[in-house]
C-alpha cells in the first residue's frame, strides 16, 4: 500500500518533532490497520517505544496547530534527562 503525500508529509513532521532534541529517532513507521493507523516506533539509547496515529491524525499534524504542542511534549517526556 503506498502512502499519499500528505501522509508522508505528516510522517517527515512528526520525525522532525521527534528528532529535534538530536537523541530520539524515529524508525520507519509501519502502516496497521489496513493503512488507517500507522506504529510509529521511537528508539534512543537501546530503548524503544511503540505509538499509533490515526492516518487522519498523521495528515493533520502539519497544519493543525492544537497537535504540534502534544507532539512536542511526547518527544520531551521521552529523552533522558
Amino acid at each position: 500500500m503506498e502512502q499519499s503525500q500528505e501522509t508522508t508529509r505528516g510522517i517527515e513532521y512528526f520525525r522532525d518533532i521527534v528528532q529535534s532534541g538530536k537523541i530520539l529517532k524515529l524508525s520507519n513507521p509501519r502502516p496497521v490497520n489496513q493503512g488507517n493507523s500507522y506504529l510509529l516506533p521511537i528508539e534512543a539509547f537501546g530503548k524503544e517505544w511503540y505509538f499509533s496515529l490515526s492516518r487522519r491524525q498523521i495528515n493533520d499534524l502539519p497544519g493543525t496547530k492544537g497537535y504540534h504542542q502534544p507532539a512536542l511534549a511526547l518527544a520531551k517526556a521521552l529523552e533522558p534527562v
